[in-house]
């Protein structure tokens, strides 16, 4: 049995070995040798959610499992499996066939991770394949109003002034809003004290009570509070939002490089063929661009992205080694380490 690659006669056998050379030398293979989308998917996706139901990854998710169904008439559907962080549900993802019928739904927990845990039993950044970014939602820098700071050269002047006498609040030792916070001090250069609470919600009754003097949050969950007079907005995070519009972003008022956000994205296994990763971005960014989703998304501050895989790869590479030299360089372990 033989075949022909560009006019020359070759025998099956051979031609096995010669696709596998190329493919090692990076080099692309004839689309006959490759899985083709056509009858993908013949059965339903799950997204995997490395963390409980109920929160904002269930809904921003769902939204897109349900806006996707009905654009394709093909099911995908959520698949909780929390744990450890997301560490859980990635590393489930990360073994699973890369055929396109299970994929990850998750946040950038996804780079902060990887430096808190250096032993996972997965590589971030080799055993999955990006798809797309979705979404970022913007971080604000928010102070207590008893604080005589209205910017973020009077927050600086008053940390340098009284080194460590801020109390600074996170959700948690060594989540994603701790490292945030540590970058943002090294940036500026000012030393506070770091206050770990479990969870945003004991945390946002101390900041409200003054007991907690700033802290790092997304809009929607300080926006009640910002707008009632209780809490101040001085600085956000990558850029302006449109909920909070005269705020300047970091970089603006002179934090240079500062530009962390919270973002969603999505994740095949790593060997998933590039023609299926290619549908599953053109189907999530599909999606977003129906309005009831879109209304939904940027009332609360988020803003859409739908990325190309490769600018998920390099924000993976990126974030990753940043977040390790943080890690390293204020000598934080995870609240489980």
């Amino acid at each position: 049995m033989s075949n022909r690659i560009s006019g020359v006669r070759v025998a099956m056998p051979k031609l096995i070995l010669l696709c596998a050379a190329l493919a090692a030398l990076g080099v692309a293979v004839p689309a006959a040798a490759q899985k083709s989308p056509a009858d993908y998917p013949s059965k339903p996706v799950s997204i995997v959610i490395g963390f409980t139901p109920g929160g904002p990854l269930d809904i921003e998710y769902r939204a897109f499992a349900n806006q996707i169904t009905v654009n394709t008439g093909r099911p995908f559907l959520l698949d909780f499996k929390p744990g450890a962080g997301g560490v859980v549900g990635t590393a489930y993802v990360a073994k699973a066939a890369p055929d396109g019928y299970t994929i990850l739904g998750t946040t950038n927990s996804f780079t902060t991770l990887p430096a808190l845990n250096p032993n996972m039993s997965y590589d971030a950044a080799k055993d999955l394949a990006p798809v797309s970014l979705l979404a970022r939602r913007p971080s604000l820098l928010i102070v207590h109003t008893s604080l005589p700071i209205n910017s973020l050269a009077e927050y600086i002047a008053y940390g340098q002034a009284n080194p460590g006498k801020i109390n600074f609040g996170t959700p948690g030792l060594g989540g994603g809003p701790h490292l945030a916070s540590e970058w943002l001090h090294s940036v500026i250069n000012t030393k506070v004290t770091f206050v770990h609470y479990k969870g945003a919600a004991p945390m946002n009754v101390d900041q409200l009570a003054g007991r907690v003097h700033a802290s790092i949050a997304v809009p929607v969950s300080v926006m009640a509070s910002v707008k009632a007079g209780k809490l101040r907005a001085i600085a956000v995070t990558p850029e302006r939002t449109a909920v909070f519009p005269d705020v300047k972003s970091v970089i603006e008022q002179g934090g240079k490089g500062y530009d962390y956000s919270v973002w969603t994205g999505v994740f095949a296994p790593g060997g998933t063929p590039a023609s299926v990763v290619s549908w599953l971005n053109a189907e999530f960014i599909k999606a977003m661009k129906m309005p009831e989703l879109a209304r939904k998304m940027e009332a609360e501050g988020n803003q859409f992205v739908g990325s190309t895989p490769e600018y998920l790869r390099d924000v993976v590479a990126r974030e990753i080694p940043l977040f390790r030299r943080i890690v390293k360089e204020g000598n934080i372990q995870s609240a489980d380490g």
